[in-house]
């Protein structure tokens, strides 16, 4: 539907008009007819002027070689993704001092390692180390004066024994400092213990 913009501005006017009369006079005030036949003349004296209506545009349906574009259109380049930073390795809460680590010498152990360098036990000072033998044989840890722990008495088969960690071992070198007393370094046991 298409109206006419002179009519528009004019009943815009007559409105404004009304409303302000209205607001001078109340309700008591006239309307003069004069003035609204003038504003009438200047709007009849002005140009009407319409907007140009939007045109489709029939698309091409099968592009030949002469509208294919010669040059490529520029290309936004995009920026590289920025890498998410890797998160911060977890560090083990301090467990509180009297705490029990667990260590089993398994059955079949005999003169061997008790267990291995690429995994020993950690503990901290403070912590009870507890070593439960289920081997068939008795095993006793050797430890040496400033050693994680004190030298054992001997643990029987199906016994466990409870030691204090009281000094941090944080290195381990190529031979365990810690091992079986009766087998020797053959028998090593592998532990780190932090402050």
């Amino acid at each position: 539907m298409r109206y006419d913009v002179r009519s528009i501005k004019m009943t815009v006017r007559f409105l404004a008009i009304g409303l302000i009369l209205f607001g001078i006079f109340g309700c008591e005030g006239t309307l003069d007819m004069s003035d609204l036949e003038s504003e009438q003349t200047a709007l009849d004296a002005q140009p009407v002027v319409s907007s140009p209506q939007p045109t489709a545009t029939p698309l091409p349906t099968d592009p030949g070689p002469a509208d294919t574009p010669t040059t490529e259109e520029p290309t936004e380049e995009l920026p590289e993704p920025v890498a998410e930073p890797e998160p911060e390795p977890e560090v083990p809460t301090r467990p509180g001092p009297g705490t029990v680590v667990e260590f089993t010498i398994q059955q079949g152990t005999g003169a061997s390692d008790w267990n291995s360098k690429d995994e020993p036990v950690v503990v901290y000072v403070g912590q009870i180390l507890r070593i439960t033998n289920f081997d068939d044989r008795d095993h006793q840890l050797h430890s040496p004066g400033d050693g994680p722990v004190d030298h054992s008495s001997r643990i029987r088969p199906g016994e466990s024994l409870n030691l204090e960690v009281m000094r941090p071992q944080e290195q381990l070198g190529d031979q365990s400092r810690l091992y079986d007393h009766a087998d020797g370094r053959s028998a090593s046991f592998w532990l780190v213990s932090h402050p």
